[in-house]
């Protein structure tokens, strides 16, 4: 007779643990890095994205668990992804989305937000003032609206929505 345990075991022989395989803090901490958005698409939480973390090398194939293994991806992507390549995956949606972006830029973005540091401090100081995940992430999206409103000039406040969407760069089409 096969136990709970037993069928819960990945291809490699570790237990799966739905989503206590990561901690809070860094979990939320790698959302922050990447800018409450989907690393492929650009789909944010404001625009009613579900956020997951995808291993760019999957867990089953020998990748970590390491931050640089890791990025935020909406649903959507995560579960379009499937087995594909991340750089292949990144050339698909390219030829989806509207937006003037390649896959080349893509990548690129990728490549540049996995090497940046993860502020875990940050993470723990609004995880510690809210009592559940999901209040976590909604302060986490409202400091970023601030912080983005920091960085504007006055004159241009007024002027226009404060979108905490990340781009891909300026010179990336």
């Amino acid at each position: 007779m096969r136990t709970l345990r037993s069928l819960r075991r990945r291809p490699n022989g570790n237990d799966y643990h739905g989503m206590n395989w990561i901690r809070r803090e860094k979990r939320l901490a790698i959302y922050l890095r990447d800018g409450m958005a989907c690393c492929y698409c650009g789909a944010a939480v404001e625009d009613g994205a579900k956020l997951t973390l995808d291993h760019l090398r999957p867990y089953a194939k020998g990748g970590s668990n390491e931050p640089a293994n890791l990025i935020t991806a909406c649903h959507r992507c995560n579960a379009a992804r499937g087995a594909r390549p991340w750089r292949q995956f990144a050339a698909a949606v390219a030829g989806y989305l509207n937006h003037q972006i390649t896959a080349d830029g893509i990548v690129r973005h990728i490549e540049r937000t996995r090497r940046r540091k993860l502020d875990v401090p940050a993470a723990k100081r609004i995880l510690s003032r809210r009592s559940d995940f999901a209040a976590a992430l909604q302060a986490a999206v409202e400091q970023a609206k601030a912080s983005e409103r920091r960085r504007e000039p006055e004159s241009s406040r007024k002027a226009k929505p404060v979108n905490v969407r990340r781009t891909l760069g300026k010179g990336e089409k």
